[in-house]
């Protein structure tokens, strides 16, 4: 390939030894130019720390052999996951039981922060519901510390906070809640205990060990969404190069607690604005969003390739991808498909949703599942307070078995045995989430709004409050996975005027 001037610079900068701050648009070629770093570098012990499995093994067949293609759980587990290898399980709520059935004394003390029970209520059920809350509570903090890079736990979610009966007890309830997930942790990272962990708990052990890598020069991809444990382990590697690479714009994961480290990191700042991915016309409505985001550098799109945007809802759906804001939209639009006579493939596949959902819709109709994930809750309602509680990976599940109800069981054999691999399919869907690192030639967007948030004033007219920084970096790249035909499914003029009139109001952020 001919590179770039804007490549060239990154990977001369980062030849000479320096510390890179690397700002790629989406389809810049960021991945390409890292090679290129690293080639410039075959002397040096190189790091390439992955997003996730995938990219690692991906960037392992395309980085030259001096360079170690890793996740940072790949490389905690090999320094102290291993000792745990026998009691991981997907979810830390596996222990919700151990905290409520019966009750340690850390849990118990939590009682007297809920509201008491009414008079003529059967006190036990009351006790057995409150616990089993308290229970709850206490994992979302003990999560909050897992995905953090404190010490121990420190930070109580606010959500969490406001669980307390009466507000006025709130700091007592918040200290509580601390000392009974320190308790928790002390369990949880015991070698000799036998209490089920995540991942997510030797991560967090490994970090507090304060590894010291063995790397010259630290390549970190995606550092817009990085995990705050993996970006403390990063940022404390004393006397190692390090090259950040990511796009503020596409942080998508500060829901479930990832930091932007691109902005803490204190490096000269090059950018990747040229995609070779789309043309200017997907550009120019990508453009729109970063204008809105306060972002002075345009996203430049490839001049021979001038690409298709249209308001189309219905595309030929053939050779066709939807982008899916959630996964009840993408379960509905599947069964669509199928009862229309096409193929659909489902990025990620089926068979984990397929056996989640039918032990959700066992919960729902029995009150009881031996589901790994879903056996901890006692009863359907059990599992509708987790949810408000903030367990919100549970909401869309959720929602679908409300949905569906009785045929929930036959949903989900229809997509673990019709629902096709990517190379069968006539039509590919995915969530937004699950896009992300990906690119298809068409595609449709479906279930989106537009991030610019409105209200009403005291006489009924139309303000702008600002832009939803989420919502909108979510369209972003949403719209940039498209090659050749982006399709907004009636959210363009509205996407068009919202963003001009939230450009009038000046209620944009000040930049990046």
């Amino acid at each position: 390939m001919q590179w770039t001037e804007q490549q060239l610079a990154i990977v001369g900068r980062a030849a000479k030894g320096d510390d890179v701050k690397v700002l790629a648009y989406a389809g810049t070629g960021k991945t390409t130019t890292l090679v290129g770093v690293a080639e410039a570098l075959p002397r040096r012990r190189v790091l390439y720390l992955a997003f996730n499995r995938a990219i690692a093994e991906e960037a392992a067949r395309r980085f030259p052999d001096h360079v170690d293609c890793r996740t940072a759980h790949s490389l905690a587990f090999r320094e102290v996951g291993r000792l745990y290898a026998d009691r991981l399980a997907n979810s830390l709520w596996a222990v919700r039981r151990e905290l409520s059935d019966p009750a340690p004394p850390e849990i118990k003390r939590l009682d007297g922060y809920r509201t008491p029970p009414e008079p003529g209520q059967d006190v036990r059920a009351w006790e057995r519901r409150v616990r089993r809350a308290n229970a709850s509570a206490v994992l979302h903090v003990v999560e909050a510390f897992l995905r953090s890079a404190d010490p121990e736990p420190r930070y109580v979610p606010r959500d969490v906070v406001d669980l307390a009966a009466d507000p006025r007890m709130a700091e007592e309830w918040k200290r509580d809640l601390l000392r009974a997930a320190t308790w928790v942790w002390d369990r949880l990272s015991n070698p000799g205990a036998q209490w089920p962990v995540t991942h997510d708990v030797y991560l967090k052990l490994w970090q507090l060990s304060n590894p010291e890598l063995p790397y010259n020069t630290l390549l970190f991809d995606e550092a817009q969404d990085a995990d705050p444990v993996i970006s403390a382990v990063v940022a404390a590697q004393e006397g190692t190069q390090r090259v950040y690479v990511g796009d503020q714009h596409q942080q998508i994961y500060a829901w479930r607690g990832a930091v932007d480290a691109l902005r803490r990191f204190q490096a000269v700042s090059l950018p990747l604005s040229q995609s070779w991915r789309f043309g200017p016309n997907i550009a120019e409505m990508a453009n729109r969003v970063l204008v809105a985001k306060g972002e002075a550098v345009p996203l430049e799109g490839l001049a021979q390739f001038p690409g298709l945007v249209t308001d189309l809802a219905d595309p030929d759906p053939i050779g066709l991808t939807e982008l899916h804001r959630t996964n009840a939209g993408l379960v509905a639009s599947a069964l669509k498909h199928l009862d229309e006579g096409r193929r659909p493939a489902v990025v990620g596949g089926t068979a984990s949703l397929a056996k989640l959902l039918e032990a959700a819709h066992e919960l729902w109709s029995t009150g009881y599942t031996s589901h790994p994930e879903l056996s901890v809750f006692g009863s359907w309602d059990e599992l509708l307070l987790a949810v408000q509680e903030g367990q919100q990976e549970y909401a869309p599940l959720t929602r679908l078995v409300e949905q569906y109800g009785s045929a929930v069981p036959s949903v989900a054999d229809r997509l673990r045995r019709e629902v096709v691999g990517e190379e069968q399919a006539d039509v590919i869907l995915s969530t937004a989430h699950k896009a992300k690192g990906r690119q298809w030639a068409r595609i449709v967007l479906r279930g989106f709004a537009s991030p610019v948030q409105v209200a009403r004033d005291e006489q009924g007219n139309r303000v702008v409050v600002g832009l939803r920084e989420g919502e909108a970096n979510l369209l972003y790249v949403s719209m940039t996975r498209a090659q050749r035909e982006l399709h907004l499914a009636g959210l363009q003029s509205t996407l068009i005027a919202d963003l001009e009139e939230l450009a009038g109001t000046g209620k944009i952020p000040a930049g990046v």
